[in-house]
C-alpha cells in the first residue's frame, strides 16, 4: 500500500527529513515542482536503526546518498516500475548541488514535493 510524504522546499541550510519512522521502506516515486530558473536535487538515503541520523551539510558532508534525483525546471513526476528497496528508515533531503560530498543551499524555497513509498 503507498504512503505518502508531503514537504516543501525552504532556503535554509540542507537538513535531513525523516520520509518514514518504520523499518524497511520501499521507495516507489516522487512529485517536485520547481518555481525556479535552475534545476536542483532531491537525495535519499536509508538509516538503518543503529546508526546515527543523517545529518548533511553545505561543503564535505559526510552524509552520502542512496539515490540523487535531479528535478529540472519544468518540475518532476516520477514512478518506478519497481520499488527501491533498503533497510531503515528513509530520509531525504535537497540542495542544489547534485555530487555526493556538496549540499549547496537553494536559492528559492516554495517548491512542493510528495515523497512516494511503502
Amino acid at each position: 500500500m503507498a504512503r505518502y510524504f508531503h514537504t516543501s522546499t525552504t532556503v535554509s541550510g540542507p537538513t535531513a527529513v525523516q520520509v518514514n519512522n518504520y523499518g524497511n521502506t520501499d521507495f516507489l516515486g516522487l512529485h517536485a515542482t520547481n518555481n525556479t530558473a535552475s534545476a536542483y536535487y532531491i537525495k535519499l538515503a536509508w538509516q538503518s536503526q543503529p546508526n546515527q541520523v543523517l545529518f548533511p551539510t553545505a561543503a564535505a558532508s559526510t552524509a552520502v546518498p542512496a539515490i540523487t534525483i535531479e528535478v529540472p525546471i519544468t518540475g518532476l513526476n516520477f514512478h518506478g516500475n519497481f520499488p527501491v528497496t533498503n533497510q531503515g528508515s528513509l530520509y531525504m533531503w535537497v540542495a542544489s548541488t547534485a555530487p555526493d560530498n556538496t549540499n549547496t543551499t537553494l536559492s528559492a524555497g516554495g517548491d512542493v514535493i510528495t515523497v512516494i513509498y511503502d
